[in-house]
């Protein structure tokens, strides 16, 4: 015996106070990482890497808050269209913003052709995203207003683009990233506490190599098979919904790889406590000496010490 279909309209009739809801928890998530994100610039110092999971939290507060204003209640259809698409701005704002801590770090450190290619195709898999958002929103706003007007193939359709151009994203940029890493790991000498250092920052993108590639996967899989968008009534759906939990979440792990380096344990490892800046700049001594078998690490130190948080 199949399921039978469920309309938006008919769920909407069962509204369900907020913090009864899933949406009061991812909402609750976003707003208390912003708080931690925040925490994190203080004891640190403000870079643009911090920019990254404080304004993903906080997209991530609202658009979950907004999610529930404009699918979980009986609201006007303008207003409901309106808060709809906020959400989806907001939305875009932390899913295309987890891509960016990779990126700014890989600018720093790329080169020359290289760097010119990956920024270039970078910001191509970015604007695609942004457009396929965007069309997103118009049918959404197209379907709210419209009577018994349904977008919902064109809109899964876009949404397994969207999962899937992400994931691509950060895919390549985690995987360069490691690449360079693991190289300036080899590279540095092998007394040297920045061997270290190269070595817990690979860890680091591999982790959020596997868990973005699984979030993205997940969700590009499990949505088409949503009986009711924006509702987990179902397998799938819930599957999706669980998926996006993980990365409502993933901000804890960027502010870990930026606060691991003030953490006493930390200086026991040889990372710092204070900051990575101070035996960075007894290696840059070290490694000046062998300019030419270690160029990588040399270069790396160098663009390490002037923006790693805690620097000085």
């Amino acid at each position: 015996m199949g399921l039978s279909p469920v309309t938006l309209s008919d769920a909407k009739q069962e509204s369900i106070p907020f913090f009864e809801s899933s949406l009061s928890i991812l909402s609750s998530i976003g707003l208390c990482l912003t708080g931690v994100s925040i925490w994190a610039i203080f004891i640190t110092r403000f870079t643009p890497l911090h920019a990254v999971p404080l304004f993903v939290s906080a997209a991530c507060a609202v658009a979950n808050g907004l999610h529930y204003y404009a699918f979980y209640t009986p609201s006007p259809e303008r207003q409901e269209a309106a808060a709809g698409v906020f959400a989806d701005i907001f939305w875009l704002v932390q899913d295309v913003g987890l891509t960016l801590y990779n990126y700014q770090i890989l600018t720093h450190t790329l080169r020359g052709r290289v760097r010119l290619i990956y920024t270039y195709t970078f910001w191509t898999l970015l604007a695609t995203t942004v457009l396929i958002r965007l069309a997103i929103l118009v049918f959404r706003v197209l379907e709210t207003l419209g009577d018994a007007v349904s977008f919902k193939t064109f809109i899964i359709s876009l949404h397994i683009g969207y999962f899937a151009s992400i994931a691509i994203m950060e895919t390549w940029s985690s995987i360069l990233l490691v690449q360079f890493l693991r190289g300036a790991h080899r590279a540095a000498p092998s007394v040297s506490r920045t061997r270290d250092m190269f070595r817990f920052l690979a860890w680091s993108t591999e982790i959020r190599l596997a868990s973005l590639c699984f979030i993205g996967i997940t969700r590009a899989v499990a949505f088409p098979f949503q009986l009711v968008e924006h509702h987990a009534v179902d397998i799938s759906s819930q599957i999706d919904r669980f998926a996006y939990t993980l990365e409502c979440l993933f901000p804890v792990i960027l502010i870990l790889d930026l606060v691991t380096p003030k953490l006493p344990k930390a200086h026991q490892s040889g990372l710092g406590t204070t900051a990575p800046s101070i035996h960075i700049r007894q290696q840059l001594q070290q490694l000046e000496e062998f300019p030419s078998q270690s160029d990588i690490s040399l270069e790396y130190c160098q663009e390490l010490h002037k923006s790693w948080p805690g620097s000085v």
